[in-house]
C-alpha cells in the first residue's frame, strides 16, 4: 500500500479522480476516434455506411449527447476552493470545453436533419441513406438522376433521363 501510494505521487496521479473529468476524457476519446475517421473515410470513399446521413445523425445525437452529460456533470461541481490547482485546471478546461463542442455537434446534428427533412418532403426519398457529401439537399429525387460512367470518372446531371451506362468495350485477341 505504501509502495503504490509513493509511485502514484512520484508520477502526480491521484487515487481518486473526479466524476466530471473522466467523463470527459471518454466524450473526448470518442468523438476524436469515431468522428475524425467518418470525415476522412467521407472524403476518401463514396458510399461508406459511416458517411450515410442516417449513420451520421445517429452518431452525432450519441456524440452531443456524451458532451452534454459532460457538461451537466462539470456545471452541478461546487468548486474547487478545498483541492489542489492540478484539480482546478482540469475542471476549468472540462467546463470551458464540454458546453461549446456539445453546442457545435448540436447546432450540426440540428442543421443536418432539417435539410434531410426537407428534402424528404420536397421528394428525395433516398435522402436518408445517401452520403452527406454526395446528398442533394436542394433537389427531388425524381427530378434528378445521376449517372457516372465507371472508369471514367465522368458524372453527368439529367434531369428527368434514364440512368445509362456505356456497354464496356471487350478486347479480344487474335
Amino acid at each position: 500500500m505504501k509502495t503504490q501510494f509513493i509511485v502514484i505521487l512520484s508520477f502526480g496521479w491521484e487515487p481518486w479522480s473526479f466524476v466530471f473529468s473522466e467523463l470527459g476524457v471518454a466524450s473526448a476519446a470518442v468523438t476524436m476516434v469515431s468522428f475524425i475517421p467518418m470525415v476522412i473515410i467521407d472524403f476518401l470513399r463514396k458510399g461508406a455506411v459511416t458517411s450515410l446521413v442516417i449513420f451520421e445523425l445517429v452518431w452525432i445525437a450519441i456524440l452531443w449527447g456524451l458532451w452534454l452529460a459532460t457538461a451537466i456533470k462539470t456545471a452541478s461541481f461546487n468548486g474547487c476552493d478545498d483541492f489542489g490547482s492540478m484539480l482546478c485546471s482540469r475542471y476549468t478546461a472540462v467546463k470551458v470545453l464540454s458546453f461549446p463542442v456539445w453546442a457545435i455537434l448540436v447546432g450540426y446534428w440540428i442543421l443536418l436533419l432539417v435539410f434531410t427533412v426537407m428534402a424528404y418532403v420536397g421528394g428525395n426519398r433516398k435522402i436518408w441513406t445517401a452520403g452527406v457529401r454526395d446528398a442533394r439537399f436542394t433537389s427531388s429525387g425524381a427530378d434528378t438522376v445521376v449517372t457516372s460512367y465507371e472508369g471514367l470518372g465522368y458524372v453527368e446531371e439529367k434531369p428527368g433521363s434514364e440512368v445509362s451506362i456505356p456497354p464496356k468495350v471487350a478486347h479480344v485477341e487474335p
